[in-house]
């Protein structure tokens, strides 16, 4: 395949150098615990990643004007990328597990020691505990109805509370109401003394206005009110 998309990035003869070093790797047993062949590994992996991010990149940078050449050219390099540095990658992986199961043998003989530890305090706690169980068994009841009583003391109270509370918001809300009633006759009051005094004032005696008053009040002159 000839490169010329993406031939900043690599060329073929490159891409196949990569492919060759990629497959020396095959099935070979590289000892990942030595850190110059580990620090290897790792180089050459690292370097084909950053060759994949820079592709990407340059992918998107030039997909407006070669969208169809640029992404077959690309996953085609992709793939081969990719296959060249799936020996590098089994090897990172097979060392991480390796050393993954180091450290969980290590923990798993750890906990094992330590639910032994755990097994040996817990049976000798257990005989300690035997002479004071049936002690402890009566103090829990003790306490057990000793709560049971006070809990019914306090809601007994409660009930006794809230009974008071309720009359006197009963108690309070008459009164809201009286108050009420009493401010609002108080106030129809004194617009019919303001509109007794202006009907005096038109001509008319004192008791002739409060009977005009008290028919509009009524209802019984048609086509008139009054706004309290």
């Amino acid at each position: 395949m000839s490169i010329t998309i993406f031939k900043e990035i690599t060329t073929e003869e490159y891409l196949l150098e990569i492919e060759a070093d990629g497959k020396k790797y095959e099935g070979l047993y590289v000892d990942m615990t030595n850190a110059p062949e580990r620090k290897f590994v790792k180089e050459q992996a690292a370097n084909i990643k950053a060759m994949l991010k820079r592709l990407d990149s340059e992918r998107i940078a030039k997909a407006r004007d070669y969208r169809s050449m640029v992404e077959r050219e690309a996953e085609t390099i992709k793939q081969r990328l990719e296959a060249a540095n799936s020996p590098y990658t089994l090897l990172i992986d097979a060392y991480a597990a390796d050393c993954k199961k180091v450290r969980d043998e290590a923990k798993a003989i750890e906990d094992a020691k330590a639910l032994a530890i755990q097994k040996e305090s817990d049976h000798e706690h257990a005989l300690l505990l035997d002479n004071q169980v049936m002690h402890e068994k009566h103090l829990a009841e003790e306490n057990r109805i000793k709560y049971e009583a006070k809990l019914k003391e306090e809601a007994a109270a409660k009930a006794i509370e809230n009974q008071r509370l309720l009359i006197e918001a009963e108690e309070q809300k008459r009164v809201n109401e009286e108050k009420a009633r009493l401010a609002n006759t108080e106030y129809l009051r004194s617009v019919n003394r303001a509109i007794l005094n202006e009907l005096v004032m038109i001509g008319l005696n004192e008791d002739d206005a409060k009977a005009v008053i008290k028919a509009i009040a009524g209802g019984t002159v048609p086509n008139v009110s009054i706004q309290y």
